[in-house]
């Protein structure tokens, strides 16, 4: 009986310990930047520049590429939650083309940049460089707003703050708190986590077009819990479901057409663009 007693006490401070650790280092497992410094002309973006942008306390670096017309659409886009701008350049390039303005958001402990990734902070580096745009002449009427896996959760946050032509989403998930408890069920995500980043309460409050794309083979983010954030949005919607594509395999060639599409029909007409679902 003393042995039992013991084997359970043992397991009970053991399991205990692992939860203040997750609880403590949470955010090392969540956000996982490339601290280097690389200049869009160093990544091999030749009609890129880097802007310097106030998101109190820090100034942030992000990467932006003029629009050939003053009108034209502009794309606000978040990255996920690996590496940093440097590791999207060849898709931003392709997404912008010559004529798409884009704005890609550096977030803070990124690429260089001050500060450290959490909730909050990157809801104010979203907030800086979506007033950046608005203090540069860009109307409201012009900025789609993307979001990419992490990046996700900051878009939608965006959108439901802050008017915009559409809404973009490439596999994104309900919450972080559902994220969680799939990836650590023994642990109780809901009450340990600090950055939640709950998708699924925002989406219905979102009333421009949204267009979603996501890999049907995703073990990350399942194609299921995207689906429950996609059935809580409001029309107009679109979607786009990738055969045999994951999380970290969604061809450019598949997902830029879907980006550029969707940019041109929301900004032109208000509407979203769907591709084939099989």
């Amino acid at each position: 009986m003393k042995a039992l007693k013991w084997i359970a006490a043992t397991v009970a401070i053991t399991y205990f310990m692992a939860l203040i650790t997750l609880f403590i280092f949470q955010r090392s497992f969540l956000y996982a930047p490339d601290r280097n410094v690389t200049t869009p002309v160093n990544a091999g973006l030749t009609d890129f520049t880097q802007i310097q942008v106030e998101a109190k306390p820090d100034t942030l670096t992000s990467w932006w590429h003029a629009p050939i017309k003053a009108d034209a659409p502009i794309i606000l886009i978040f990255h996920g939650n690996g590496g940093a701008l440097v590791g999207r350049a060849k898709f931003f390039e392709r997404i912008a083309g010559k004529d798409f303005g884009l704005l890609a958001v550096g977030y803070p402990g990124y690429g260089g940049n001050p500060g450290a990734p959490s909730e909050q902070s990157l809801y104010q580096s979203a907030q800086a460089n979506y007033d950046w745009l608005i203090a540069k002449g860009y109307k409201p009427e012009q900025i789609v707003i993307a979001g990419q896996s992490l990046g996700t959760g900051v878009a939608i946050w965006l959108a439901q703050t802050r008017p915009a032509a559409g809404l973009l989403l490439q596999s994104p998930y309900t919450s972080m708190v559902e994220m969680a408890a799939k990836q650590m069920p023994f642990a109780p995500a809901h009450l340990l986590l600090k950055d939640r980043f709950d998708s699924l309460s925002r989406i219905g409050q979102i009333k421009i077009p949204i267009a979603w794309i996501h890999g049907r083979d995703d073990s990350l983010i399942p194609l299921a819990m995207a689906k429950r954030l996609f059935d809580a949005a409001k029309a107009p919607k679109c979607s786009h479901i990738i055969p045999e594509a994951g999380h970290n395999d969604m061809p450019d060639e598949v997902v830029a057409p879907f980006f550029r599409l969707n940019v041109e029909a929301m900004v032109k007409k208000g509407k979203c663009f769907s591709g084939p679902t099989s």
